[in-house]
């Protein structure tokens, strides 16, 4: 039985959302559980068609000039965000 905490942790997990000291903890559990695999790969299912299931949106006018422009400026970017692709 999985429990909530768990449950969380996988959804974060999932969404590439935890911290790596979390990550690693969670991975740990993960690796010795069937059924937390199977929560992960369900979750990433969900995730995979919800992301489907949204509109196509096209980027504001104006933004690739202005980020073509940090670029050439040499722009380093003062926060890394971390993304998650959901296959």
């Amino acid at each position: 039985m999985i429990d909530d905490n768990m449950l969380e942790m996988a959804s974060l997990y999932v969404l590439g959302d935890l911290q790596p000291e979390q990550s690693a903890r969670f991975e740990a559990e993960y690796l010795g559980s069937a059924e937390l695999q199977e929560l992960v790969k369900n979750l990433q299912d969900d995730f995979a068609s919800l992301a489907l299931a949204a509109p196509v949106m096209p980027p504001p006018p104006g933004v690739k000039a202005v980020l073509l422009g940090q670029v050439r400026a040499g722009h380093t970017p003062e926060k890394i965000v971390r993304v998650s692709v959901v296959p």
